[in-house]
């Protein structure tokens, strides 16, 4: 529910997740991670370190800073790999 999953891309809680892949790779550079798998690895484990800004802008200290200690290493592998295919035809 903090955010959506479609290709509406409507505004919740949180960004859209909706074509994440396209945008972790365009962050890549900019954020210094391998790629977008790790990219979005650590937009979880330390949400803060990547603010996406908005109009109005997304409040910084919503998301859980916790995943990393309630979420096994799987679980998170798991999380990462689901966040990449929505909306990525290839993956």
């Amino acid at each position: 529910s903090c955010h959506s999953v479609d290709e509406t891309q409507a505004r919740q809680v949180g960004p859209a997740l909706w074509g994440i892949y396209e945008r972790a790779e365009e962050r890549v550079l900019e954020s210094g991670d391998a790629n977008a798998v790790a990219y979005v690895y650590n937009s979880i484990l330390i949400p803060e370190a990547y603010h996406v800004t908005a109009e109005p802008d997304y409040p910084v200290g919503l998301m859980p800073p916790n995943y990393g200690e309630v979420l096994t290493e799987q679980e998170l592998a798991d999380v990462v790999a689901y966040v990449l295919t929505l909306g990525n035809p290839d993956f």
